[in-house]
């Protein structure tokens, strides 16, 4: 019986004590300030923040080696450097709320330096493959397919289910943009990047000037604007502004009466109906060339009727349909599952929505004609290749072979798993087996 315990510590250990290593997530990591140890920054708590002063120094070490720190700022991230082994790589560039930062060399120690204070949640260090939950944002695009023009975080995944991971199968390229900041509440920004990268999306998302306030109406809207000292003219030139940078063919946005009445809802789409004189206009004042889309596409709106399929199975989310994908990335806003949109996550078809079903939009604007076919929002738009980027964005067909080649990947992890369980339990009968044989 001992030779049996000793066999089964020693399976145990294979599989248990190495899934961290399968995984590449390093736990006992050491964060110091100055020689203080800063146990909230490793606590896997994003409730915990830290301030880190401008010029103090931070170690993060593990006595692992590892080449990956994956850093969770709260709100605002901060330029900086990181030094090891005699050599520096800066961080804090892009702005990233959700950083990884890739070193060339396997190491056991860090410095980081900030140029200003900066607040952090989280450090996490990782050798090898990252788990699925480590985000490694591109920047936003350069050139969208489609705009997605959001009030707040999770509206994306709830009056829009299925749009995001829909058109990123197709292989369209997708830039949300929000028009609100959650101020108050910036649980939500980590749950809208996990949110986004659950359903594919790697461009990080554009964050809008005004600050979330509940309104029931576009006049309490407007009052609310008022109040952060801002005008209807700011909500239209950032809208003007965003469609003018990333020049996307196709714009999507809320329901005119703001789906259940919101406010800012209603202002994020009566904004962007006001901004369609602008956007072409040489004369308006902008750091962006004119631009204005083919066809701007509004939810629930009466006119020009398009319905999408958000059940059929997609190819590159092996097998769920996009509803479903969405509903994994409405999962993330934990925040607000406690609201009735959080019931949705149990819905197994986009036609279990009562109200304000996801599927239905209505084309308010198109230089192309209003003529449908096939409920194909793309419809009568020319083609055009989609640019390979000198700054490092990929094209979404890469990404979903990235996705599709880490799946499969953790696909074989599993299996090894299931392989080794199998041969415990059969080398634990044949075990037992001996023993009863060996004791008659």
């Amino acid at each position: 019986m001992k030779l049996v315990v000793i066999i089964f510590v020693f399976l145990f250990n294979i599989i248990f004590v190495n899934a961290e290593e399968q995984s590449g997530y390093l736990s006992n990591t050491h964060i110091n300030v100055e020689g203080n140890e800063i146990k909230k920054l490793s606590d896997n708590n994003y409730n915990t923040i830290e301030k880190i002063n401008l010029n103090s120094i931070l170690t993060v070490s593990n006595e692992k080696p590892f080449d990956k720190i994956y850093i969770i700022y709260s709100m605002n991230s901060s330029k900086g450097t990181i030094k090891y082994n005699n050599k520096e790589k800066k961080l804090g560039e892009n702005s990233f709320l959700h950083e990884l930062i890739n070193l060339d060399e396997e190491v056991q120690s860090v410095d980081i330096q900030y140029n200003s204070d900066v607040e952090i949640k989280e450090i996490y260090v990782f050798s090898k493959d990252l788990p699925d939950w480590v985000e490694d944002w591109s920047l936003p695009c350069r050139e969208a397919d489609v705009l997605l023009f959001t009030a707040h975080s999770d509206d994306e995944h709830i009056f829009f289910a299925g749009l995001i991971p829909y058109m990123l199968n197709r292989g369209k390229s997708v830039q949300v943009v929000y028009l609100t900041r959650h101020l108050k509440t910036p649980i939500r920004y980590d749950e809208q990047l996990a949110g986004l990268w659950a359903v594919g999306l790697r461009n990080y998302p554009i964050l809008g000037p005004v600050p979330d306030a509940f309104s029931k109406s576009i006049d309490m809207a407007l009052e609310n604007l008022k109040s952060a000292n801002m005008s209807i003219d700011d909500v239209v030139h950032f809208e003007v502004d965003m469609i003018r940078k990333f020049r996307p063919k196709i714009v999507v946005s809320h329901d005119e009466n703001g789906e259940y009445g919101h406010g800012q809802h209603r202002l994020a789409t009566y904004a962007l109906e006001k901004s369609l004189e602008h956007m072409d206009d040489v004369n308006y004042k902008s750091v962006y060339n004119p631009y204005k889309p083919y066809k701007i596409y509004l939810h629930l709106y009466n006119q020009n009727q398009i319905v999408m399929d958000y059940d059929k199975p997609l190819e590159n989310y092996n097998g769920k349909s996009a509803f479903r994908v969405s509903m994994e990335g409405l999962s993330k806003h934990k925040s607000q599952l406690r609201l009735i949109w959080g019931k949705w996550i149990k819905y197994n078809s986009v036609d279990d929505v009562k109200e304000y079903n996801p599927k239905y939009f209505g084309l308010y604007y198109s230089s192309v004609g209003y003529e449908n076919k096939d409920n194909d929002m793309f419809y009568n738009i020319p083609e055009k290749q989609i640019m390979e980027y000198s700054h490092g964005i990929v094209t979404q067909k890469n990404v979903h072979k990235k996705t599709i080649k880490k799946a499969k990947s953790n696909n074989k992890i599993d299996s090894f798993y299931a392989y080794i369980t199998a041969g415990i339990i059969i080398l634990l009968i044949i075990i037992d087996i001996y023993i009863i044989i060996a004791k008659k």
